[in-house]
């Protein structure tokens, strides 16, 4: 094994302690970036459900309101094409009166 003699080997093992230290501090570091990482992609991901919520909430309200407007256009239109139906009877009662009047007098 060693040729260092009892005694004398104890700044090596010093040397090696410390160097374990140092890694242990190094092994340290390294774990509380990783955690610090894991956070920072955990908080990355939350704020991307909470965008995509919103994203979501925000297309819901757009077609609430799109549906809307179709609904009182649908119903806009339905009045005009009454309105349109009642003015072209009236005109063709108007018509046929005319009519019976003018062979009534002719």
């Amino acid at each position: 094994g060693r040729s260092t003699p009892p005694g004398g080997g104890g700044g090596e093992q010093e040397a090696l302690e410390e160097e374990l230290a140092s890694l242990r501090g190094q092994m340290r570091e390294m774990e509380r970036m990783r955690s610090e990482h894991e956070a920072e992609k955990s908080r990355m991901v939350m704020e991307t459900r909470a965008a995509l919520r919103s994203r979501q909430r925000a297309q819901e309200i757009m077609e609430k309101i799109v549906d809307e407007h179709q609904q009182a256009r649908a119903a806009h239109d339905a009045e005009v094409d009454a309105v349109q139906m009642d003015a072209s009877r009236a005109w063709s009662e108007a018509r046929a009166f005319i009519q019976q009047i003018q062979r009534s007098t002719g």
